[in-house]
């Protein structure tokens, strides 16, 4: 099993390279919400971000992960941890 820590760092390096000099180094907080009232992120660029998170840690994004609000780094790393 992945390590969250290893897999949370792995998503700020995805959010980095898809999005790059559009957040600051240290506003990719665990904490941070991926929508609004955090990073600002749409809809359509959370699913682009979590099925490039599908493609790296190889497990499916199911409804169960969408259903989690507000969706943070933290907790879609503990997601693609638990694979």
């Amino acid at each position: 099993m992945p390590d969250p820590v290893q897999v949370a760092a792995s998503i700020r390096g995805i959010i980095a390279t898809s999005w790059p000099h559009r957040f600051p180094p240290g506003e990719l907080r665990d904490d941070v919400s991926l929508g609004e009232g955090g990073l600002g992120l749409d809809s359509i660029e959370i699913v682009e971000l979590l099925l490039a998170c599908e493609d790296h840690c190889g497990r499916p994004v199911t409804e169960e992960l969408f259903a989690v609000l507000p969706l943070t780094i933290a907790l879609a790393a503990r997601y693609f941890a638990d694979a």
